[in-house]
This record gives structure tokens, sequence and C-alpha cells, in this order.
């Protein structure tokens, strides 16, 4: 399943924009809600991709949009970002699973251990010779 704008959580983010983009091209400077922001504009091999980056002390994305150039339609997803939180206070605790109390566990097969294969299956079944 394709993920849009995946890449943007991995932590070597810059590292594979470089490896994967084949051309990248400075578009413009405009403004978005009133503030300045560069237009950039890149291709890989299977996506073409467009970022649009204020100006100032905080250059994060503002604004992503990606072409998959090789797909029937040349379908694009768009995001527009706003009010980035890049140090995040996250306690343990929001990742705790709680069950409700009308949840049921749902029983799933066992898994039975490994036989090693040369004892389930002997050599002349396999028409190999001992």
């Amino acid at each position: 399943m394709r993920l849009p704008l995946a890449l943007l959580l991995t932590s070597n983010v810059a590292e594979e924009i470089e490896r994967r983009t084949l051309e990248f091209n400075y578009v413009d400077d405009i403004f978005i809600n009133g503030a300045p922001v560069h237009h950039l504009a890149g291709r890989t091999k299977t996506v073409d991709y467009q970022v649009w980056i204020p100006e100032g002390a905080r250059p994060l994305p503002l604004r992503i949009v990606l072409t998959y150039k090789n797909e029937e339609g040349q379908p694009t997803h768009r995001a527009q970002f706003s009010d980035w939180n890049i140090a995040p206070e996250i306690m343990s605790s929001q990742f705790a699973f709680v069950p409700s109390r009308e949840s049921k566990k749902i029983a799933f097969l066992a898994r039975l251990p490994k036989a090693p294969l040369d004892k389930l299956i002997k050599p002349e079944q396999t028409g190999e010779s001992k």
C-alpha cells in the first residue's frame, strides 16, 4: 500500500530525497497567506513532487504536492501543513492500550514449534539419494 509522504517520517529523509531525486529545480518566490515562500520542484523515477517552504528561521514544508506519473491518470496527493511541533512532549501513557470492558480477546491459531525437516521428509521421498 502506498502511503503518501511516508518518507517524511524517516530519520534520514534528506538523504533519501537526495538519493531518489533525478532532477531538482527552483520554481519561484511566491506568497502564501501573506508570507514569502520558496516553490521547489523535483522528479524521481515514479513521482514528481513540489514543495513550498517559507522563508525565515523555520524552513519547514508548508505545502507538498506529489504526482504519481507512472500510474493511470497520474493521481495527485496534496498536503497542507501548519503549526509544526518539532519538539512534542509525548508521554508513554499515550501509547498504553487500555481495552474497554466490552472488548473481547480474539483467539488466534497457536504457533507450533517447527520440526526439523530431515525428520519429516525422507530422502527417498524427494528423489535424493542418501
